[in-house]
């Protein structure tokens, strides 16, 4: 069996600030773990300092997303200019068992506003609740709400919500857009931050994770154990075992030096390139998984938000100009 690294040991100095505060607040707050319920509190409660500041929006409103199961709430974040009426549908990370629309509130902003562009944040169901896939096709109803109302749209997703927003690209691709009564349009690019796509038996899954990051082998077994039906395929789920030599957007994937994770990313970015030529990698050195919600004491979340943003800017503003050509002329012109 392969040893674990101690990852303290060699993490950045940042990261190793972001700890001792995280160890501040969990002290301080000395909340029960005995329940779900319990764990999902906790975890909303220690995302309320790092929530905190950061930059405002122009509008901020919540509504509420038919889909297929239920409506679900979300959240539109719109700077005070929105780049060639562009969207970004956001999924939030958690292992598929944690979070909502409040815990990844500033990390949505901080896109928003580097961006330049909305972003849709969806509250999807979480699990043991709900399995694969519910809170897939929940997010791909937001997508389709998307298209409505915005001729761009990404979609974009930490951890989890990484999974979820790349599992959408491939199922509008193969569906040809029709899922259910849904006719969705090909997606405009992705963003994708430390997801899981597949990988068993990676060298960073052999390796890393541990008390330090709530991704040891057993959380992450866990994680797939709520989500998934025992026996069942879950194909938009594993997605490296997918096609994914053609129909891929344009996209930036994000990765972390000390993750669990980090292989998927590099795994997924070495097979994306072979054939899409928008695409990049970056990997922030010296940080966890999660890292981006850490932004308010962490150099390295700002960082990487800014690399996104300047990717989305890049390729959104030669879909806007393609767009823009594509528009008839009138008669006078």
């Amino acid at each position: 069996m392969t040893k674990k690294i101690h990852v303290p040991e060699f993490w950045s100095a940042n990261q190793q600030a972001v700890w001792e505060k995280q160890e501040e607040i969990r002290t301080s707050l000395n909340l029960a773990r005995a329940t779900l319920a319990e764990i999902r509190y906790g975890y909303a409660k220690k995302r309320e300092y790092w929530n905190y500041g950061g930059p405002e929006v122009a509008i901020c409103r919540e509504f509420c997303v038919a889909t297929p199961y239920g409506s679900v709430n979300v959240r539109l974040y719109e700077p005070e200019a929105i780049i060639s009426q562009r969207v970004v549908v956001y999924a939030h990370g958690g292992g598929w068992i944690v979070g909502d629309l409040n815990t990844h509130d500033r990390l949505c902003r901080e896109l928003a506003v580097a961006t330049r562009a909305a972003v849709l944040a969806v509250d999807y169901t979480l699990s043991p609740e709900a399995k694969y896939p519910q809170a897939l096709v929940e997010f791909l109803a937001c997508v389709g709400w998307a298209q409505e109302h915005f001729s761009q749209v990404w979609c974009a997703g930490d951890s989890a919500g990484a999974t979820l927003s790349l599992g959408a690209a491939l199922w509008i691709r193969d569906s040809q857009g029709e899922i259910g009564q849904l006719r969705l349009r090909s997606l405009h690019g992705l963003l994708l931050f430390y997801g899981g796509y597949g990988l068993r038996d990676s060298r960073s899954r052999q390796t890393l994770g541990g008390y330090w990051d709530g991704m040891d082998d057993a959380d992450c077994a866990a994680y797939e154990a709520a989500y998934r039906v025992p026996g069942e395929a879950a194909p938009y789920h594993d997605v490296l075992d997918l096609d994914l030599s053609f129909g891929i957007p344009p996209s930036f994937i994000l990765g972390a030096e000390f993750d669990p994770l980090r292989d998927d990313s590099r795994v997924l970015f070495d097979r994306l390139q072979e054939n899409q030529p928008r695409v990049e990698y970056y990997e922030a050195p010296g940080v966890l998984h999660a890292f981006l919600q850490y932004i308010r004491l962490l150099p390295e979340a700002a960082h990487s938000i800014a690399q996104a943003a300047r990717f989305v800017q890049s390729v959104g503003d030669s879909v806007a100009v393609q767009q823009a050509e594509e528009q008839p002329h009138s008669a006078t012109e």
